[in-house]
């Protein structure tokens, strides 16, 4: 016993001095490629670890990192350097259009031709606009932020990232703008950013990062926070709104990489926006504010907004469902649906000229410390100043137009209108602060109201950040994270943010963050599908060809021992090259009608009688399909390392895993036995059930 406890003593010392440890403490710094470069202050006392094999990449960072870490910041830079002008671009042609439409306006010489100007004018730029989807690409409308968020989880959109996209997002936006639609340009910006990132990295020096999906992933957040920082000039505020939206996991060491990229993305916009060609938020300054007694209109600005949000929201959700769902046949066709909401938006903004006015010059107006116009000034309403009624009138018939606008098929956005609407309800709050007396300023209330109101719809806490760096003021820093708060916690309880929503009206497959328990009760072996067909690792080209052509929605098939073991999976697209090589390299010494019937079975195709076998081809073409299958083939591209769990895992871990690798499958053995797969849609479809 006394020995015993003399080595147990004596271990326990070697463990406490670092120069004794087996295995000493070290720190790992992971750069990009995913190599490794351990730093070990104990290393050189420790004869274990100088006999290491020298295949292990320890000590420093080698010239392929430096140089692929400067390539990156590359690529992020002309990213940026094509964002700024583009968005500027977009700004300064539709701003013209708009310029030119007040100008045929003064021609008129009458109401009639001033009302037929107005809305002829909004129709045309309407429905070209409405065309660019049909067109060119349908890819291009809407905003595309819900698609990206669906595209930074794993999935690829067919032609999201395209140069027709491009093209119809730019032209179609600026024609949307110029046609008077209460739409904002922010998600689009963000959209044409992304797929100018795509188009960098693939280019010849940058090919490398398109592959690796680590590396695509940092480039396309970053390029949401270029697209957001060419919309308001915010650096910080567009990385940690990119942040917010990319999904539920960030990787912080990405985070310098974004702020690099919206850092050139703003300087450039404050240099292009210098010329002052196009109205910008402008900055100003309050006194400092600190919550006394009117602390409760901040609260109530708070809720009020909150519920105008999710209303919003559901507003949105419900005319986009009826569209679908084409409750009236004759309204949801593409042009004619696009013809009343522009003959509608040109009517209620002819009348009720306040709404003739940009996003950003009402947002400047409400944001201002001083009294509105006298255009804003009407008659007593219950007894309240007349600002009130114009105010709330402008308000309503914003969130209106709002709603209808983003429906139509163009490329559209929204989040600078909720800004501007969420402006207009909090001035209102402000007004009637002095009203009651308080010596406060109703730009503040103003400020306060447009970012909780873009809270409540997006679910983002970074707009806050945004509107402190376009006003650049701080001072009401406390009232703006209170009201900001409130509006986040009852909105996100009371329904799902508008990206969110987007996602589950288009059927998109996203994987949703779980917020309540029921999943933690369920394991792997629960949710795992055993149908999938299987690949011997001794199988044929027949066995091959029967594998892909059941209608299993995997493009892969696991590949396993005569006892069932996984030994790896193989991919539909390499066998399909792997299967036009075969016939390649193995047919030629077949007849001619021995290769076509081979032919029209590999590609499914039936063309008569040349389907037929003949009894002297029967052992020609047997030799062909019964010859085995070489897995490790070049072409085949055999991956012997796939990913998988046991049956026990809880499923809770898995969602963990698809979340932060971006999987489109995974597969469940029992102590190596393969017992079924998981595909992505599992939890995407089963989100309604534990949201």
């Amino acid at each position: 016993m006394d020995n015993d406890n003399h080595l147990i003593e004596s271990l326990l010392k070697k463990f406490d001095d670092p120069s004794q440890q087996i295995l000493p403490r070290v720190s790992v710094e992971t750069f990009i490629f995913g190599e490794y470069y351990m730093k070990n202050d104990a290393l050189e006392g420790n004869p274990w670890m100088k006999n290491l094999p020298s295949h292990y990449p320890i000590i420093k960072q080698n010239k392929k990192v430096r140089t692929s870490k400067i390539l990156l910041f590359t690529a992020l830079a002309l990213t940026a350097a094509l964002s700024a002008p583009l968005a500027f671009f977009i700004d300064a042609t539709s701003q013209e259009l708009l310029i030119l439409r007040l100008y045929l306006l003064s021609l008129a010489e009458s109401h009639f031709a001033s009302v037929l100007i107005w809305v002829s004018y909004s129709l045309i730029l309407a429905l070209i606009a409405a065309s660019f989807g049909d067109w060119l690409c349908q890819a291009a409308e809407g905003a595309g932020f819900a698609e990206l968020r669906v595209i930074l989880t794993g999935i690829e959109i067919p032609n999201f990232f395209g140069w027709k996209t491009l093209l119809a997002k730019t032209f179609g936006l600026i024609c949307a703008i110029g046609a008077g639609l209460s739409i904002g340009k922010e998600g689009p910006n963000v959209h044409m950013a992304s797929i100018i990132a795509e188009r960098v990295i693939s280019l010849g020096p940058f090919k490398r990062f398109k592959k690796e999906i680590n590396l695509r992933y940092i480039v396309l957040t970053a390029s949401i926070a270029a697209g957001t920082a060419a919309t308001f000039g915010t650096p910080l505020g567009g990385a940690i709104f990119g942040i917010e939206l990319t999904g539920t996991y960030f990787f912080v060491n990405n985070f310098y990489k974004s702020i690099f990229c919206s850092l050139i993305t703003a300087y450039l916009f404050k240099i292009l926006q210098s010329f002052k060609i196009v109205p910008q938020i402008g900055k100003v300054s309050y006194d400092h504010h600190a919550l006394c007694g009117d602390f409760y209109l901040h609260i109530i600005t708070g809720l009020f907004t909150a519920i105008i949000g999710v209303t919003f929201v559901k507003a949105v959700q419900k005319l986009t469902k009826f569209k679908n769902k084409r409750v009236i046949p004759w309204l949801y066709h593409r042009y004619r649906y696009t013809t009343v909401i522009s003959v509608f938006t040109s009517l209620t903004t002819f009348y009720a000229f306040w709404l003739r006015m940009s996003d950003a010059i009402l947002i400047n107006l409400m944001f201002s410390s001083d009294k509105l116009p006298d255009s804003w000034i009407g008659s007593e309403f219950l007894g309240l100043p007349g600002q009130f009624p114009i105010l709330i009138l402008v308000a309503f018939l914003k969130i209106i137009l709002l709603t209808i606008d983003i429906t139509i098929q163009a490329p559209v956005g929204f989040f600078t209108p909720c800004v501007c609407v969420g402006a207009i309800l909090g001035r209102i709050f402000g007004e009637f602060s002095l009203f009651l007396g308080y010596s406060t300023s109703p730009g503040i209330y103003a400020a306060v109201g447009a970012a909780s109101l873009a809270t409540s719809t997006t679910h983002t806490l970074s707009v806050a950040l945004m509107i402190f760096e376009m006003i650049e003021d701080i001072h009401f820093l406390v009232p703006m994270c209170l009201s900001v708060f409130i509006s986040y916690a009852v909105s996100s309880y009371s329904h799902k943010s508008i990206y969110d929503t987007l996602i589950s009206i288009k059927n998109l497959p996203f994987i949703p963050s779980y917020k309540h328990w029921p999943i933690f009760h369920d394991f792997a072996k629960d949710v795992a599908d055993s149908s999938i067909h299987c690949i011997n690792r001794y199988c044929t080209i027949r066995d091959l060809v029967d594998a892909f052509n059941d209608c299993s929605v995997f493009s892969v098939r696991p590949v396993i021992d005569d006892d069932f073991y996984l030994i790896g999976e193989i991919n539909a697209t390499n066998v399909k090259k792997y299967l036009s090589y075969r016939f390649e390299n193995d047919t030629n010494h077949l007849s001619v009608r021995a290769k076509k019937c081979i032919w029209n079975e590999l590609t499914q195709t039936s063309n008569g009688p040349d389907n037929e076998i003949s009894p002297d081809m029967i052992e020609e073409v047997e030799e062909f399909w019964q010859s085995p299958v070489n897995l490790w083939s070049e072409k085949l591209k055999f991956n012997t390392s796939p990913l998988f769990i046991a049956e026990q895992t809880p499923l809770y871990k898995v969602h963990y895993i698809f979340m932060m690798l971006g999987l489109m499958h995974i597969y469940v053995v029992n102590q190596g036995k393969l017992t079924g797969i998981i595909a992505h849609s599992c939890f995407s479809q089963k989100s309604g059930n534990y949201l």
